[in-house]
């Protein structure tokens, strides 16, 4: 593991789906040449060789919520997945969305049975290979366990939370939403203007942090 530095920027993002950490990734990198890595590059890397999908399926935020028969649990070559889906009750020949798929993958199958830092150690492969490649701006997109948090805050990097009303006041329907209610950010913002003062908001932010980093 590459050691936290002064001249290295790390963000993640936490907060509810919608609330807006795309958006905000798309700020930092736009305005400050930021690198976006996910928790979820890993998952869903797994997910489109499992299930023979074309990854960039995966990545559509306009499918996000679509069922998709080439989805269904049934179609994953990983009998451990099937199996450990098929246990929870769940029919396993439904068609599924990206969204149910990545959840149950990431949640019920591997941090269930590889250990909550399986996705950790992951990124944490996938961050050192920036950092040797020369990247010194990283945004993690999707914090969403407190592990994962403190593996921000490991290589001295924050964690913002973003606030989106209409986000905030779905019901928490995956334990991967539920848990990060728990995670104390170092800056939170809310989204309930309009794209260009939450742009503007996101930049001030950061040249707030910016002090904070030294």
């Amino acid at each position: 593991m590459i050691a936290a530095r002064n001249d290295y920027r790390l963000i993640g993002l936490c907060g509810r789906a919608e609330a807006g950490k795309d958006t905000c990734a798309d700020v930092l990198q736009a305005a400050y040449d930021f690198q976006r890595i996910a928790f979820a590059d890993a998952l869903r890397e797994e997910i489109s060789h499992s299930f023979g999908v074309d990854l960039r399926e995966l990545l559509r935020r306009d499918t996000k919520e679509i069922r998709n028969p080439a989805l269904a649990i049934g179609r994953s070559d990983d009998g451990r997945f099937i199996a450990i889906m098929a246990s929870t009750g769940v029919c396993i020949s439904s068609p599924r969305s990206p969204r149910e798929i990545t959840r149950w993958w990431g949640t019920e199958y591997r941090r269930k049975l590889d250990g909550e830092h399986y996705w950790v150690q992951r990124a944490r492969d996938r961050l050192d290979s920036a950092f040797r490649r020369g990247a010194r701006r990283v945004v993690f997109t999707d914090v969403r366990f407190q592990n994962e948090a403190e593996f921000i805050r490991t290589y001295g990097g924050q964690v913002w939370r973003l606030r989106r009303a209409l986000a905030d006041s779905r019901p928490a329907d995956h334990v991967s939403e539920s848990e990060l209610a728990a995670i104390m950010p170092d800056v939170t913002l809310h989204n309930d203007s309009t794209l260009e003062t939450f742009a503007t908001d996101v930049r001030n932010a950061y040249s707030i942090a910016g002090h904070v980093y030294g």
